[in-house]
């Protein structure tokens, strides 16, 4: 049974390398971001060439109660699977059928936290009246249409692998470290013009911080000021309205 439960654990492991890669298979991004500040946070600066405004975002660390929480809850419905197994006979059959249970509700458990930190991370959004620029990505501003902010999960978090009384069971014992997670967990998005289709711009955000970003975000891309550059940087004709390319420097 050990062997079978290790080679499980190894199939999943290479379908998340394939699927994901091998750092976030690794963990890795969640790793770092236990370094975070529990506030997220952006600060902005100018393009020099570009006259850009340069917004670089910091996500808030995700809450570590939820963590511990989750993870005693965890491991305790790993102590209560090999318990009942043993009760029940212990047979090959048993213990498959408890293991699987038990993964399910693990998984299930842990599914808002990946909801969660699916965006977060640091990156340097680049915005002008042109369009914004986020990673390798650009958006022209015709097709930009309204900014906004939303949650990642929702509170309480659905259960549907459960029984429905099982399940308000256990989302009423994790309601207050799910509204935890969430506070933490917030996007600043916006739709597609014409097609409706969601983009999501940044991620792992306080609620204050990600309304803040997004404002900063539709007045850069209303202002209609042109940006203050030297005598140096002035060039030699005038610049377009509309830049053809939006590069983050």
């Amino acid at each position: 049974m050990v062997y079978f439960i290790l080679l499980l654990a190894v199939a999943g492991f290479g379908y998340a390398v394939w699927r994901y890669g091998v750092s976030r298979a690794c963990l890795l991004p969640f790793w770092r971001s236990l370094g975070y500040a529990p506030q997220s946070s952006f600060k902005s600066t100018t393009g020099k060439k570009t006259g850009m405004l340069l917004l670089d975002v910091m996500p808030a660390r995700p809450p570590l109660r939820f963590i511990f929480l989750m993870g005693g809850v965890t491991l305790g419905l790993q102590v209560v699977a090999m318990m009942l197994g043993r009760m029940l006979g212990g047979g090959f059959m048993v213990t498959l059928v408890g293991s699987v249970a038990a993964a399910a509700l693990v998984i299930t458990i842990w599914l808002p936290f990946v909801h969660a930190q699916r965006h977060r991370r640091p990156l340097r959004i680049g915005v002008n009246t042109g369009g914004i620029r986020c990673a390798d990505k650009s958006y022209a501003a015709g097709s930009i249409g309204q900014i906004y902010v939303r949650a990642a999960i929702d509170v309480p978090q659905n259960l549907p692998f459960l029984h429905e009384r099982f399940a308000a069971i256990v989302t009423n014992i994790g309601r207050g470290a799910t509204r935890v997670l969430a506070s933490r967990a917030w996007l600043v998005t916006f739709y597609y013009r014409g097609s409706g289709r969601e983009e999501i711009l940044a991620g792992g955000l306080t609620q204050e911080n990600a309304e803040l970003l997004a404002q900063t975000l539709i007045e850069a891309l209303q202002r209609d000021e042109k940006p203050v550059v030297s005598e140096e940087e002035a060039p030699a004709t005038p610049a377009p309205q509309m830049r053809p390319t939006l590069d983050i420097e």
